[in-house]
């Protein structure tokens, strides 16, 4: 993993501003260049954090559906990698699509009681009403897409 700390690191940038702490960022990014998936003792040693902000990033990746873990034969060790699945998971994807959509559309009706204009507001929620309702179609084409490509 030392050849692609430089990476890392900038990689890690990207992904702070695209939203995610600087902690988390680094942690994503080196799960991503694992070959299968990292201890928490090694993502300690690796990046010299505390175990409280690895921890910490771990727990919001999870809890963001960006990694998982799994154990092996009971033991207590996890074992934490990239969860593709759910980064590629209509049910996911359209969850927060509805999150956010719904967010807007009830700040949109609260103004609109107020007389307050919500023009931008509209355009922003018509696109993510969009986004939701085209979402099983994009979906539906990407996998005839990956189905019929040849195999590298």
């Amino acid at each position: 993993m030392e050849k692609f700390r430089e990476k890392i690191e900038e990689h890690g940038v990207i992904m702070e501003k695209l939203g995610l702490t600087p902690a988390a960022s680094r942690v994503l990014v080196y799960l991503l260049f694992c070959d299968k998936e990292g201890t928490f003792e090694e993502i300690v040693a690796y990046f010299k954090m505390s175990k409280s902000a690895v921890s910490n990033a771990i727990n919001y990746l999870i809890s963001i559906g960006l990694v998982d873990f799994k154990t092996q034969g009971g033991k207590r060790k996890r074992y934490f990698s990239v969860d593709f699945d759910k980064w590629i998971s209509l049910e996911n994807i359209s969850f927060r699509f509805k999150l956010f959509w719904g967010m807007l559309d009830e700040i949109q009706t609260l103004k609109k009681e107020e007389g307050i204009a919500t023009n931008d507001l509209e355009k922003v929620s018509s696109f993510y009403r969009l986004l939701l309702a085209e979402m099983p179609i994009i979906m539906e084409r990407w996998k005839n897409l990956i189905e019929n490509e040849p195999e590298k």
